[in-house]
């Protein structure tokens, strides 16, 4: 993707950030220019495309767009950052991701 091509994606983003108050999900860090976000799928819908069916992050987004504007409930504006916890997270069973949860709590600093 060419430079345009990102700024129209950082735009896409930014312009359904909106409906999520312009805030990651997880970290509430705001989201003031689409960079470094991502709109996340929490449920898809049979017959509905994913992000491997696109060749470029533009027209997945420009295909995304009318479905997050319709169903905001479907979705979450999360940093990229999150987005890699969060997707990795839900590649593992039920009973693992407790067991991580468990483990993490019980090795956290705070």
């Amino acid at each position: 993707m060419n430079k345009k091509e990102t700024f129209q994606v950082y735009e896409l983003i930014l312009r359904l950030a909106a409906l999520f108050y312009f805030r990651c999900n997880v970290c509430h860090k705001k989201c003031t220019t689409g960079k470094y976000f991502t709109i996340h799928h929490i449920k898809y819908m049979p017959g509905e495309k994913t992000y491997k069916d696109f060749s470029n992050r533009l027209d997945y987004y420009k295909y995304l767009f009318p479905i997050v504007a319709v169903h905001p409930e479907r979705f979450a504006l999360v940093c990229n950052k999150d987005h890699g916890v969060v997707t990795k997270l839900a590649r593992y069973k039920k009973q693992i991701r407790k067991r991580l949860f468990k483990l993490s709590n019980q090795s956290a600093n705070d």
